[in-house]
């Protein structure tokens, strides 16, 4: 039943303003810290700090019970103490709810005293006190907000401009070294490392001569337009670290001639770190094709291996637009905006009903930050999941626990206002998440 300002409650006990149990002391907010690994300092002043946590609250309440004589009090007490019964096998918590300024307020604990003053049993009229521990210390909306029912999200509108087309072929030597030659050494596919696919090219140093992975071979030099802008990249692993590799970009004629070459400043590519090197120029007069080098220079050791990938040589003549970019479409279902208008981070309880593969949960915090938990199973029609993010909890169908299928961070609302979103590779039109949860303060 619904409480009114004044009135305090155990289990389905209703005690305070329009009953006959007067509330004389009711404390729900004294606090007290636990500190975890603390103790005193050997040899010093003071003590270490550690962690520290909210202990549980023990929560006094004393009232005057209402009876007319002995035999009516005995019956309000067989009331009272049935309400702050032990819990027996039970491991579900009890509420404590009261209402104070035109909000109701819970929290969950277990009721452990009833003790009468037994000197005025006579007159009916009996100072009891009673003792409720909150075994989580918050205290809680005492109304649930819900979730309704959300669909998996769907998408209309919005544009993806792709990055600029990559001129040359065998970018990643995903399969072999096709198209590309060394000077000063030797060229292999490698799958020792890898910045993007599962391979790259593995360029070894003769020990004699600067070592050159010379970009697109001639037979290969993609061809270019006088006073257009060209841009070459290429990321670079080095084992040892180098600190002179240089990006350079040859000017081919029809004949595969030399026209000229521009060579961008030397990078100091630290040892076990790809490197991305860049070096973007204008096509001259003459230029027909051309072609892109990495030098290794100042005379490496054949131990001085590096490693090449994604190296490409792309139209730059879109200057001042970065690629790739998304113009964002327009989400429908899937998410919704949810408020915790207490003071307190407090968890969530969440229910995902299938048929769904691969569902993920994403709390997206006010400041931009997120929470994304994702399930590794499918839900098949007829299954859900009920997740409780604070006790992390997660069960099949309500019995089979599912928790070692998760991965990711378990959301947390945290005070204010923020975005609760879900997803699946997979779409349909069936599958729902849904849930509650209670603002919360300390």
């Amino acid at each position: 039943m619904a409480l009114i300002e004044g009135q305090v409650s155990v289990r389905d006990l209703v005690m305070g303003r329009g009953t006959q149990y007067k509330v004389l002391e009711f404390n729900p907010w004294a606090r007290t810290a636990r500190a975890d690994q603390a103790g005193a300092r050997a040899w010093n002043h003071g003590s270490w700090s550690g962690v520290e946590w909210a202990t549980e609250v023990a929560v006094p309440l004393r009232v005057q019970v209402l009876g007319t004589d002995a035999a009516s009090w005995m019956a309000l007490h067989q009331d009272l103490s049935a309400a702050f019964r032990p819990v027996g096998e039970s491991t579900l918590d009890v509420e404590l709810r009261w209402m104070l300024g035109g909000v109701e307020y819970v929290m969950f604990g277990r009721p452990r005293m009833v003790e009468p003053e037994a000197s005025m049993l006579g007159t009916g009229l009996v100072y009891t006190k009673a003792a409720f521990v909150a075994l989580d210390p918050f205290i809680y909306a005492g109304a649930e907000t819900v979730v309704t029912a959300l669909g998996l999200p769907t998408f209309t509108g919005g544009l993806t401009i792709p990055p600029a087309a990559t001129l040359n072929t065998n970018d990643g030597f995903e399969v072999d070294t096709a198209g590309w030659f060394a000077s000063g050494g030797t060229l292999a596919r490698s799958t020792a490392q890898a910045m993007e696919g599962a391979a790259s090219g593995l360029a070894t140093p003769d020990g004699v001569a600067a070592t050159g992975v010379y970009g697109i071979s001639s037979a290969d030099a993609p061809a270019v337009t006088e006073g257009r802008s060209y841009r070459w990249t290429a990321w670079v692993y080095s084992p040892n670290g180098w600190s002179a590799m240089r990006p350079v970009i040859r000017w081919l004629d029809g004949t595969g001639t030399q026209v000229t070459q521009v060579e961008g400043a030397d990078v100091d590519v630290p040892a076990g770190v790809w490197t991305r090197l860049r070096l973007s120029a204008t096509a001259p007069a003459g230029a027909v094709s051309a072609s892109g080098r990495v030098w290794q220079r100042l005379t490496p050791t054949a131990a001085d291996v590096f490693y090449i990938d994604g190296a490409r040589f792309v139209d730059d003549a879109a200057a001042g637009l970065t690629v790739p970019f998304t113009v964002d479409g327009v989400a429908a279902d899937g998410f919704v905006v949810i408020t915790n208008s207490g003071k307190a981070e407090t968890g969530l309880f969440l229910r995902i009903d299938g048929p769904v593969p691969s569902p993920s949960v994403t709390l997206v915090r006010a400041d931009g930050s997120f929470q994304r938990l994702t399930f590794d199973l499918e839900l098949t029609t007829g299954q859900w999941l009920d997740v409780d993010t604070a006790n992390r909890v997660v069960l099949l169908n309500g019995t089979t626990s599912r928790r070692g299928q998760t991965s990711g961070d378990w959301p947390i609302l945290p005070p204010g206002t923020h975005t609760l979103q879900w997803s699946s590779p997979n779409y349909n039109d069936v599958a729902t998440l849904s849930g509650s949860f209670r603002s919360a303060w300390h």
